[in-house]
């Protein structure tokens, strides 16, 4: 960091100027945060540097891909041109040079770049597969109930840990939190047609009896779940990899650095994100 704190030292006529020199931390910034900073650090002359660490991939936007945040919302993604040098970007890839290979990520190999399976526990995995076989199961009703297409997704978020007592908890649970979701301020019509087809096919009232019918129809595909999460969350590495490339070539193109840097800030047993990206005018 020694080069950071140096950046930041005012000569006397920046002072003369009350140029204040700022500096951008961040720490474990979700999603598009990071990809702010770095957009402040080339297009603000006042910003002299930035320390940013990334989380939360599954909240980045794609450029060149559909995404669905906020729930029920869909786009039509961009041309998969690269971004000129002179234009700030906001969406993965940020950099002309991953976007000149269309690659693209979607939100299973986002969702995968989180995971820290050397962190696992047999407590702490068990209750995340279940997680994912409920939703999953979800799903699966949602299909069969005409609710959604086998190709459209929906994104439900965090529930309360008691909505994981059982399936039928998680159904009732997920169904309340989308039919009580706004979606006003989306504009979207999605949102609006799945709480009223939710509640044509009669889901807001689904009986235990019939909830309870999917897990024992489906139940061992928990094992085979939590096999082929297990097998996909050790490309973790390779797809947080492949961000953080896009985050340092974005720097390095911009040509208003010239230190740009990545290095592992503390040990990944503190935390799995731990790469931090460096840039100093």
């Amino acid at each position: 960091m020694k080069e950071v704190l140096e950046a930041l030292e005012q000569s006397e006529d920046e002072k003369k100027t009350e140029n204040p020199g700022l500096m951008i931390i961040s720490l474990h910034s979700c999603g598009n945060l990071i990809h702010h900073a770095l957009n402040a650090l080339i297009a603000n002359d006042e910003v002299k540097a930035v320390a940013v660490v990334g989380c939360c991939y599954n909240l980045m936007t794609e450029r060149t891909g559909p995404t669905y945040k906020p729930p029920y919302q869909k786009y039509i993604p961009a041309e998969n041109t690269p971004i000129p040098s002179n234009c700030l970007n906001h969406h993965f890839p940020l950099s002309a040079r991953l976007s000149s290979q269309s690659i693209t990520l979607n939100i299973t190999a986002r969702m995968m770049a989180v995971q820290a399976p050397r962190n696992w526990t047999q407590t702490t995995s068990s209750d995340f597969f279940k997680r994912h076989f409920y939703r999953a199961l979800l799903q699966r009703i949602f299909f069969e109930k005409g609710v959604l297409s086998a190709t459209e997704p929906l994104i439900v978020g965090s529930l309360r840990k008691a909505a994981y007592m059982g399936f039928y908890e998680y159904v009732t649970s997920a169904v309340r939190k989308i039919l009580n979701a706004a979606s006003g301020d989306v504009g979207s019509s999605v949102g609006e047609g799945v709480k009223a087809k939710i509640k044509e096919v009669g889901l807001d009232n689904i009986g235990r009896e019939e909830v309870e019918s999917y897990e024992r129809r489906y139940g061992k595909g928990l094992k085979e779940l939590s096999i082929m999460w297990t097998l996909m969350a050790f490309c973790a590495g390779c797809v947080e990899s492949l961000v953080v490339v896009d985050r340092w070539s974005y720097l390095k193109e911009s040509g208003k650095c010239r230190i740009v840097k990545v290095e592992a800030a503390f040990e990944y047993g503190i935390s799995p994100r731990n790469l931090v990206i460096v840039g100093v005018k």
